[in-house]
């Protein structure tokens, strides 16, 4: 599911012209959490972790950045993501990340009772207990 879109401006990139990989990487956190919202119906998560991030390849100047989310698994107080970010119909940066749902005292809480979804076909394994 497509969550959000950048296009990568000159502020955005470092070294050799390329995005700044911590630019990508705040994209992908703003949109798994937009997303986990998106799920569960619930406001306040914070993010627990992110698995490896690949950069595939860079994105320029110019270039428009796509970023879809799907849900990875869901567990009682949070759910993981897989995150594409996509450039030119190619994926440019993908990754899992992890997100907790909390309370207005930023205590995590329960969003389920039970573990909801959970899809081992997956290629990807997210060792962290959520």
């Amino acid at each position: 599911m497509l969550i959000t879109s950048h296009i990568c401006k000159t502020m955005d990139i470092g070294v050799n012209d390329n995005l700044f990989g911590g630019r990508m990487m705040a994209w992908l956190d703003e949109a798994g959490v937009i997303f986990a919202q998106y799920e569960t119906g619930k406001k306040n998560f914070v993010t627990k972790s992110f698995d490896k991030i690949e950069f595939k390849r860079p994105v320029k100047v110019g270039d428009t950045v796509y970023i879809n989310a799907e849900i990875f698994e869901e567990r009682s107080k949070g759910v993981s993501v897989k995150l594409e970010a996509i450039c030119a119909a190619e994926v440019v940066c993908e990754t899992i990340g992890v997100f907790i749902h909390v309370d207005e005292k930023g205590i995590p809480a329960k969003i389920y009772d039970e573990i909801i979804r959970n899809v081992p076909e997956k290629t990807f394994y997210y060792p962290y207990d959520i």
